[in-house]
């Protein structure tokens, strides 16, 4: 990634944000959303730092969890000689 970058919001708030160089960059960087909200509704105590979060892997670059084992798979490959980046065309069934 090329690191944060500062951009301004339509309500003109400053958000800071990410900017990957390609897809391959976001994989095993799955967004995390806080759920305390639920927590605290259910009557549970977070005041010792429990917290719940859920992934959001549709967010993902392939929308899937499978991102991680697919670019392992990939780079095993590469490693092995069977396939050659640039010159390979992989499709997914």
């Amino acid at each position: 990634t090329t690191g944060p970058v500062l951009i301004m919001s339509a309500d003109e708030e400053k958000l800071e944000m990410n900017i990957a160089e390609r897809p391959s960059d976001l994989i095993g960087k799955t967004p995390l959303v806080s759920l305390n909200r639920i927590l605290k509704e259910a009557g549970v105590d977070t005041s010792s730092g429990v917290r719940l979060v859920g992934k959001m892997e549709s967010l993902n670059p392939c929308s899937s969890v499978k991102d991680r084992l697919g670019m392992s798979m990939i780079n095993e490959a590469e490693k092995a000689g069977l396939i050659t980046p640039g010159k390979t065309v992989l499709v997914e069934p």
